[in-house]
């Protein structure tokens, strides 16, 4: 059994549902972001030897250790002077087992006293620790390892995965793959960090060579590679070979600076074309490998979010913070699976919680990628079930009404003029006069029958269904 606190245990607290005291089962600690240490036993350990059980009965020893009372107020005076000392121990540090517990009785009880204005001094002091306590940040931790003045280690062999069941050891060794390819051979330690700096060393281009291919992918949407997890024989050829090789050196040269190939990328004429392709090239090039054309790309998962929060005007920009619980149908407190506020308080997708077990439905529905397992490219489906979380998640029709309630204060007096608004804010364009002409219409619809321009424009609940099928859109959730 190991007892541990918040510095040295990463996982603290303890999985709720798996902590209990006096079989009552303890909230979750970390619910509300309380970090502060504590103990409990979750588990009773049997041995063979014998031994001998805690006496439960400690409290009472310093009443009893006194001549009997005889008369009914010697007895009220014998407890007063027992939980007197119990108290002057405290005090003066010398508590023991047996004294915690009555402490905490008389606590629950309100029969110390414990506040401000009770104790003044006292009040004041622990009012200025409490402030001092909420500016100090509570202590971070990371898995890791330190192999620091440790001689390599010969494990034995598990036997059919039995850790109770031990073979022979096994030599330590390093993998030859890299030996061959990279020079590096076997070292004092693990030979992870040999293995690192060989594969970060500007001799070694690879590395460079699949990091450029993946931001390309990023911007383009297909790597120069098209399979940026696969640069072996089984893989695709690069569509432009010379021009990966120049990325690649050119981004070594730059100290792999990730924001300046980005900058580099988005300032070619190629990233600012169009999205029109024109007959010849489609037949030319039906796959656009050679970007005749801007791709026209759908939003990845966190952008659909981002992008729906940021139009309804309740996106907070702020960079940092801590993580957000997602909205949950289901919550299930044995794994830590609580539900939080329906906007995520206006976070970016980036600040969401992120479980193995069940991560953010909303982004799940998008092709989030399953955090169990790297992903090189993301799949991209458009399958029913999106369409209807556009139309019918409680999320979407939030910020659909949020949206609405900010263009009420507009100060607009003409639909057309709203309607222009919202395409530009929403699309990144002006409507044609076919369609502003539609999306009037529409609003008209969503409203009373003949309303008049001056209450249409204070329907809030009309301009909330024009906000709602602008979500639903096509072109909302890809750009171009």
């Amino acid at each position: 059994t190991e007892f541990a606190t918040t510095d040295f245990n990463p996982n603290f607290p303890p999985r709720t549902g798996l902590a209990t005291a006096g079989g009552v089962t303890l909230p979750a600690a970390d619910d509300g972001f309380e970090k502060r240490s504590w103990f409990s036993v979750t588990g009773i350990v049997s041995h063979d030897e014998p031994g001998v059980p805690a006496d439960d009965l400690a409290l009472f020893e310093a009443l009893f250790d006194r001549a009997a009372p005889t008369t009914e107020g010697a007895v009220w005076d014998a407890i007063a002077d027992w939980l007197r000392q119990t108290v002057d121990r405290f005090a003066h540090g010398k508590a023991t087992a047996g004294d915690v517990r009555i402490l905490d009785w008389m606590l629950a009880r309100k029969l110390l006293p414990n506040d401000a204005a009770t104790l003044p001094d006292i009040g004041a002091l622990v009012t200025r620790y409490r402030e001092v306590e909420s500016t100090i940040r509570p202590p971070r931790t990371v898995n890791g390892m330190d192999e620091r003045g440790m001689a390599p280690i010969d494990y034995r062999l598990n036997i059919r995965g039995n850790v109770d069941a031990e073979g022979p050891a096994v030599p330590h060794g390093f993998l030859e793959v890299f030996s061959a390819s990279h020079g590096v051979g076997p070292t004092p330690g693990s030979g992870r960090l040999e293995l690192a700096m060989a594969l970060a060393s500007e001799r070694n281009p690879q590395t460079a060579r699949v990091y450029v291919n993946r931001v390309w992918q990023w911007v383009f949407g297909t790597g120069l590679v098209s399979t940026s997890s696969d640069f072996g024989r089984l893989g695709g050829r690069p569509s432009h070979p010379e021009l990966l090789d120049w990325l690649a050196l050119d981004f070594l040269r730059d100290g792999w600076s990730t924001k300046r190939l980005v900058r580099r990328l988005v300032l070619t004429e190629t990233f600012r074309q169009g999205s029109h392709a024109s007959p010849a090239a489609l037949i030319a090039d039906p796959d656009n490998r050679l970007l005749h054309h801007h791709p026209t790309r759908r939003l990845d998962a966190e952008g659909i979010r981002d992008s729906i929060l940021a139009i309804s005007g309740r996106l907070d920009p702020r960079l940092g913070g801590r993580p957000i619980r997602p909205q949950r149908f289901l919550e299930d407190p044995a794994k830590r699976l609580f539900s939080g506020p329906l906007d995520g308080e206006g976070r970016r997708s980036i600040y969401l919680e992120m479980s193995i077990m069940a991560p953010p439905p909303f982004l799940v529905g998008f092709n989030l990628p399953a955090p169990k397992i790297p992903t090189g490219k993301r799949d991209v489906t458009s399958v029913p079930a999106q369409a209807l979380i556009l139309m019918n998640d409680p999320f979407v029709l939030a910020m659909a009404d949020h949206w609405a309630g900010r263009l009420l204060a507009d100060g607009r007096s003409q639909p057309a003029e709203r309607t222009a608004a919202m395409f530009r804010e929403a699309l990144g364009r002006e409507p044609d006069s076919e369609e502003l002409f539609l999306w009037v219409g529409a609003a008209r619809e969503f409203a009373p029958p003949n309303v008049s321009p001056e209450t249409l424009m204070a329907d809030r609940a009309a301009w909330k269904g024009v906000a709602h099928a602008l979500f639903n859109t096509k072109e909302f959730i890809h750009h171009r």
